[in-house]
């Protein structure tokens, strides 16, 4: 499902294929990723730009959830989240960061308002990169690290 605009609450269920939420703008309520065996991709932006995701309430992601921001090179778009952030279980869910490679550095992937439940694997690319999480009430953010 491609977002440009605002929409109400989301739940992506899929039985037996991969579902993908792309896009940029604003969802106006929880973005809910159902339980299943498949895999799903969050991919805030359109372009490899800092596009901004904004979901007005809460997300929470499955087990088996790819959060793939877009890189500029320079820059990655980020998924806003304005509520509570529950990244499931660690065992299929992962990082794969889209387009040209980042310098060194830190960089927001998700931004949130809420509390942090969950963990996400390590990423799967770039080589070597890193996630951290900073839990401060009111701005939580989950980092992408660059070796």
């Amino acid at each position: 499902m491609e977002l440009s605009r605002s929409m109400d609450n989301v739940t992506l269920t899929n039985s037996g294929a991969e579902g993908t939420i792309q896009g940029k703008g604003t969802i106006n309520g929880s973005l809910t990723f159902a339980p299943n065996t498949s895999p799903t991709h969050l991919t805030p932006g359109y372009s490899y730009a800092s596009e901004v995701l904004t979901v007005n309430g809460n997300v929470t992601m499955n087990a088996n959830t790819k959060f793939q921001p877009l890189s500029s090179g320079t820059a990655t778009s980020f998924l806003q989240v304005n509520g509570n952030l529950n990244l499931g279980s660690a065992a299929g869910n992962s990082v794969i960061v889209n387009g040209p490679a980042l310098p060194h550095g830190s960089y927001s992937i998700i931004k949130f308002t809420g509390t942090r439940t969950g963990t996400l694997a390590p990423p799967t690319t770039p080589t070597g990169a890193t996630t951290t999480y900073v839990d401060t009430p009111g701005a939580g953010s989950v980092v992408l690290n660059i070796p």
